[in-house]
């Protein structure tokens, strides 16, 4: 029941006028938070069912468990339900309401909070992303498809026994839904957060976007915030664990950074992103070194100012011609100076 070819959900499986009804009911504040709703996703996206579903054959109860929070979550945003979004954080570490306000910025730029039909196709990805992490599963498929988002795009084109919530979509969305995939496999949205990626990433995002509609562009952009925010979820989790006053920052600065993909240089958005987050940590963005060890301290995941100074002291503690080395290789953008990407392995390694 493992083999890709074998495997199957026993139906039937809900139509596509309930679950838009559903959506529909959630925009509209009827449907309330809880178990009940959790209960309706598993039903609604067999892919979740707790026994049956492809998530118990093939991954864990920690991606199930992931992608049902990343569901709940993307649509807490879609309806603007902040005490939802927000129930199970502490206290001190909450969303703030102005943070939360800037993602509602963000969510109504991308149009989906008039498009069912695109959320439909959102919550459809999100179930089904974790997927392409089971090595149970990509083993099977060629070696090309191997890699995470990789695996994703081949079971949407060749696999829907695997994946039959994308049987159901309209053309035009589950052509959005393969599109925002495609997007995935071209670019990792948590790369560029944490500075891992380089402005040549940038711009073959940009060229990949640009042989999509914008809407496939923009709602790759709030699939990347779903992901984020089901990480470090739990069982009966209802809301995002992860997208906390402090993990939030970083996150809007890097969507800011990325709506202008079109309209500024893969250099410009690339450092004027760093420059931002530089900034709201109180570092010094004025000089090429300076920058380099912006870069440096964002691939690093440094945040408390205590681990700030003893990474800059570190820094300062090279000899001059070390920081020029190191200057020379941070700064390196991919496009005009040779630059290296550490891409993470295939999940089969």
């Amino acid at each position: 029941e493992k083999m890709l070819g074998h495997f199957k959900i026993k139906g039937p499986h809900p139509g596509r006028e309930e679950i838009l009804a559903f959506i529909q009911s959630v925009l509209s504040g009827e449907t309330p938070a809880g178990e009940k709703t959790l209960k309706d996703l598993e039903r609604l996206f067999p892919e979740l069912l707790p026994e049956v579903g492809t998530h118990a054959l093939f991954t864990s109860d920690t991606e199930r468990f992931r992608a049902l929070s990343c569901m709940m979550s993307a649509l807490w945003l879609a309806a603007d339900r902040y005490d939802d979004f927000t129930s199970g954080q502490p206290g001190k570490k909450k969303l703030r309401p102005e943070q939360w306000q800037q993602m509602q910025d963000f969510v109504v730029w991308t149009g989906i909070k008039e498009r069912p039909d695109w959320i439909h196709g959102l919550l459809m990805y999100l179930a089904v992303k974790g997927l392409g992490r089971s090595k149970h599963l990509t083993m099977q498929l060629p070696k090309q498809c191997q890699q995470p988002d990789s695996a994703v795009s081949k079971l949407l084109e060749n696999h829907l026994n695997v994946v039959p919530s994308f049987e159901i979509l309209t053309e035009e969305t589950a052509d959005l839904v393969a599109s925002i995939s495609e997007l995935h496999e071209s670019f990792v949205f948590g790369q560029f957060m944490q500075a891992e990626n380089t402005p040549l990433s940038l711009q073959i995002l940009r060229q990949r976007a640009a042989e999509q509609d914008e809407a496939a562009y923009k709602l790759f952009l709030f699939s990347a915030l779903g992901m984020l925010a089901g990480i470090g979820a739990t069982a009966g989790a209802t809301h995002s664990p992860f997208l906390t006053q402090g993990t939030t920052l970083t996150v809007l600065y890097s969507l800011q950074a990325l709506q202008k993909l079109q309209l500024r240089s893969s250099q410009e958005i690339y450092w004027s992103y760093l420059c931002h987050w530089g900034r709201s940590l109180a570092l010094s963005t004025h000089t090429l070194e300076d920058l380099a060890f912006l870069r440096l301290a964002c691939i690093c995941r440094t945040r408390e100012r205590s681990a700030m100074e003893l990474a800059y002291s570190s820094w300062a503690s090279l000899a001059l011609s070390e920081r020029q080395a190191l200057t020379e290789f941070l700064l390196a953008d991919g496009i005009h100076f040779h630059a290296v990407l550490f891409s993470y392995p295939s999940t089969n390694s």
